[in-house]
């Protein structure tokens, strides 16, 4: 049976540079939520490094925009084909 609410990753990423602001939305994409870890997809291996350092900022805004702790952890992906920087 499908749910009637959309998943969080549809939510977030329309919304992504609001959420994490420009400069982390011009390099990441949210790409999948699943027990309670939302995994970030980025092209660049500094950036990547990067995206782990501020893994709980991220995860930290993300909550805030959405109102309550639903992400516990924030993963980050090296992905050749994320359509970010």
């Amino acid at each position: 049976m499908r749910r009637a609410n959309p998943p969080l990753v549809e939510v977030l990423a329309p919304l992504w540079p609001r959420v994490a602001g420009r400069s982390i939305a011009a390099r990441s994409l949210p790409v999948a939520f699943e027990a309670g870890t939302l995994t970030l997809a980025t092209r660049s291996p500094s950036w990547a490094a990067q995206l782990r350092r501020l893994a709980e900022e991220i995860r930290a805004a993300v909550n805030s925009f959405l109102g309550g702790p639903l992400v516990k952890n924030v993963r980050i992906r090296l992905s050749a084909g994320a359509s970010v920087a």
